[in-house]
């Protein structure tokens, strides 16, 4: 897998309200595109909703701009 880069800029429309975000680092395997979205801590059920709904506009928006097949992962990192 190569980087693609790392706090991916990504913008999308809410209704009337811009959202802005950023993605952690974004791979490639030269066809197929990973999100990975860094979180520091553990685990657990409300943030993983949360981060779930997150990383899954990371991986709508990323898809739509490039046409490139993405999937993601949350990767739990110690702090």
């Amino acid at each position: 897998m190569n980087i693609v880069g790392t706090e991916i800029p990504l913008t999308s429309l809410s209704g009337k309200t811009m959202e802005r975000d950023a993605a952690d680092c974004v791979l490639t395997d030269g066809h197929n595109l990973l999100v990975v979205d860094y979180k520091t801590g553990s685990a657990d059920r409300k943030k993983d909703s949360f981060n779930g709904a997150q990383l899954s506009r990371y991986i709508r928006l990323i898809s739509e701009a490039t046409g490139a097949y993405t999937s993601g992962i949350i990767w739990y990192v110690e702090r």
